[in-house]
């Protein structure tokens, strides 16, 4: 036998089960912060999503069907629902199988890159700490991120043109993606036609173009073939065509004749009470398309336009703060990889330059029009697992032609890149926040005085009621959070408000500085049992 031959396939079998024993250490890892944090993570958002989950498993597919909420995070959940699972623990367990995909495919992504095997090793230890940072949060980024990497897995690569499988197998990822987020949706054929471009002007061969426009052709047509099955299914249901509903709503909420803040609100914490998109959503924010928020058009007046522009300007700077955030070196590896660009010059060449710098300009630019939170990176994960592969990139690089840094320094300059990006992912991690387990406490002393059930308001604390109201509704399925009475108004229009609405139970939170008068002659139900919280029926 062949010396070499074996000595190759020890070292690709030691990297295999070098690979396998990360996988397991995360997994370890990761379900010991599932524990950690299984009370956490239940905000607007996953209450919607769990809400539609109990839809489709219930056989409630008209009200299940929604436009602003994608079906997949939701769809991934019932069976563990229909086995008597509590939703935020199956979430947590989906995340946790989602991230143990999503690091076998930053392996599969990592070999587009020109990275060395040794560095190939750390970059991957690195983003298992980045990975499980994901895992403690409820949203379905972390599945739509896991369904990316394996798509530019796939079009990174030199050989794409050659199987039409290619094309195909990246429409249905990009279909799965769009059914995971609406964003998918447009970022997928925006980047898939950059990325055909790419391939066809690399490719000079006539074979090799023929292949480019086959798999273009295919990809796009099996993509808009699962598209539209969903595409469908919301049109009908509002009367319109209709890809998503979630990307207008957010606009509104930009829009020149709103109040700016420094952080701005959703429209459920000033627009008072709302009724819930249908009879068992827990509340609006079910289905936000119901909700009448205001339109506009950059193009609509100067002024306007000048209000959007200075938007998108402040976007690309919040994105330039979490870019940072992640990494100090962001824009080091950002910067060196435009400079190796236009030094290396015939750019379609250098693809390894190329198409990961393309990607991450273009999944984060997608979000300039709209609001881009700094204390929220998740948005553009995306970016951030890129760039932790374009850093291994020129590490190796540097290592291969700097022969005048020794082994010693290669080691600190290697260790500086690989802490910079571990301070955000480990913060996240040690940071548990203690929200859900306080809300779970409120509710639990609720229940403990009082069986409240019904129409419920609440005069502050949006985001804390809905909690309470939506551990309720788990046990019966009686109760519907119509949200926050308009601020500012006078007692009796305050009255008129909930009697319109009929309010059952108005929760009025510690921090109210006077009750109203019609609440002075009424009884808090719960007889103080429960600290800073009192509960009033209004029937």
């Amino acid at each position: 036998m062949d010396n070499t031959v074996t000595k190759e396939n020890s070292r690709a079998i030691g990297s295999k089960k070098g690979f396998a024993a990360l996988l397991i250490i995360y997994l370890i890892v990761g379900i010991i912060l599932a524990f950690y944090y299984k009370y956490e993570g239940l905000h607007s958002d996953a209450v919607a999503y769990f809400s539609i989950a109990h839809k489709y498993s219930n056989g409630d597919y008209a009200d299940a069907v929604n436009g602003f909420w994608s079906p997949l995070f939701s769809w991934l959940l019932v069976p563990f629902i229909k086995a008597g699972l509590n939703p935020l623990h199956a979430a947590r367990i989906l995340n946790l199988i989602s991230g143990f995909f999503l690091l076998t495919g930053i392996r599969s992504l990592s070999y587009s890159f020109d990275i060395s095997d040794r560095l190939r090793v750390v970059m991957l230890i690195t983003a298992v700490p980045v990975i499980l940072s994901y895992t403690t949060i409820i949203f379905p980024d972390m599945i739509l991120l896991c369904l990316l990497v394996y798509y530019l897995a796939i079009i990174f690569r030199a050989d794409y043109p050659g199987k039409i499988s290619n094309g195909i197998i990246s429409g249905v990822i990009g279909a799965t993606a769009y059914f995971s987020k609406n964003y998918a949706f447009p970022f997928f054929i925006s980047h898939f036609t950059l990325f055909s471009i790419f391939h066809y002007i690399k490719n000079k061969t006539g074979a090799e173009r023929a292949g480019v426009l086959k798999n273009g052709v295919a990809g796009m047509l099996v993509f808009a073939l699962l598209s539209g099955f969903w595409i469908f299914a919301i049109s009908s249901k509002y009367g319109h065509f209709a890809v998503g509903t979630a990307g207008s709503y957010n606009f509104s909420q930009i829009g020149p004749e709103l109040p700016q803040m420094s952080e701005q609100p959703e429209p459920v914490l000033f627009m008072g009470l709302i009724e819930p998109s249908n009879k068992t959503a827990v509340s609006i924010m079910e289905d936000p398309t119901y909700m009448k928020v205001q339109s506009w058009s950059p193009f609509q007046s100067q002024r306007y336009f000048m209000h959007f522009a200075k938007h998108v300007l402040n976007n690309i700077y919040n994105i330039a703060f979490v870019f940072n955030k992640f990494s100090l070196l962001s824009g080091v590896i950002i910067i060196a990889y435009v400079i190796l660009i236009f030094y290396y010059g015939r750019m379609f060449h250098n693809t390894e330059l190329l198409y990961p710098l393309s990607t991450l300009i273009l999944f984060s630019a997608g979000y300039t029009p709209f609001i881009i939170d700094v204390n929220n990176e998740r948005y553009i994960w995306l970016a951030n697992i890129l760039l932790l592969l374009m850093c291994g990139h020129l590490l190796t690089k540097l290592f291969s032609t700097g022969s005048f840094i020794s082994g010693l320094w290669r080691n600190i300059l290697m260790f500086i890149f690989i802490l910079s990006f571990l301070k955000l992912p480990l913060g996240v991690i040690s940071e548990k926040p203690d929200r859900g387990e306080r809300n779970l406490g409120l509710f639990s002393g609720i229940e403990s005085v009082y069986d409240l059930h019904g129409r419920i308001a609440s005069n502050d604390r949006w985001g804390d009621t809905l909690q309470i109201v939506y551990y309720k509704n788990m046990r019966d399925n009686r109760s519907q959070y119509l949200g926050m009475p308009k601020k500012g108004q006078s007692d009796d229009a305050l009255l008129n408000e909930l009697k319109v609405y009929d309010i059952d139970y108005y929760l009025v939170w510690e921090n109210e500085a006077a009750l109203p008068e019609f609440l002075m002659n009424k009884k808090d139900i719960t007889g103080g049992g429960v600290p800073g919280l009192r509960v009033y029926s209004l029937k």
